[in-house]
């Protein structure tokens, strides 16, 4: 259980940065599209911001479903919950606690204990959803074929529902291991600000 909480909060923190970059990029889309004056300008500039969200957002997806990743990552988190579903009761889930009960823990987890097929639907849905990102990292960041060409392109559309996954599946499993609902997008300072100050003079 201990490790399932480590590994739990290194999820957590890794999907922040994934979030607060994704909110960064999107805020900076709003600002170019309502300044007219700057979109003749900042073509090049804009072009390399959006290979290297893509690039930062890719790896970031990546982490979150990589088997072979060191560190606690929600893939290698589901698959030893799956393999371990008899340790997490309804019993010591709820606890001394009044606000769970185990009618919420069955609706979320499963009966008695977190149900394996339930776990195991998880994993099919993640590693499904991301399958796009997984093949567009191998083919464009970690690797390229012989001819240097580009095989894949991705969609920020499968990009996006990769994060959608990735963000509620680590809710779930924080409301599971942690006993709490969890804000992914609280806090952090007014990154807006730089761009109110000339930074050539």
């Amino acid at each position: 259980m201990k490790n399932w909480k480590k590994q739990i909060t290194q999820i957590q923190d890794e999907v922040k940065e994934l979030l607060r970059g994704k909110k960064i990029f999107f805020d900076t889309v709003k600002i170019i599209n309502e300044n007219k004056a700057v979109q003749k300008d900042i073509s090049a500039w804009w072009n390399y911001y959006k290979l290297n969200y893509t690039y930062f957002v890719v790896s970031k997806i990546w982490h979150q479903i990589d088997k072979k990743h060191s560190k606690g990552n929600l893939i290698n988190l589901l698959q030893d919950l799956y393999e371990n579903c008899s340790m997490i009761s309804a019993e010591w889930w709820v606890g001394d606690g009044n606000d769970l009960s185990k009618d919420e823990f069955r609706e979320d987890f499963g009966g008695k204990t977190l149900t394996p097929s339930n776990v195991y639907a998880d994993i099919g849905e993640l590693m499904h959803i991301t399958k796009g990102v997984k093949k567009f990292r191998h083919e464009r960041i970690a690797h390229r074929n012989k001819s240097q060409t580009i095989k894949d392109k991705i969609a920020l559309k499968n990009i996006e529902e990769s994060i959608e996954i990735i963000e509620r599946l680590t809710k779930k499993y924080t409301l599971l291991l942690e006993q709490r609902d969890l804000d992914l997008n609280r806090g952090g300072d007014d990154w807006q600000k730089s761009f109110t100050i000339s930074w050539i003079s």
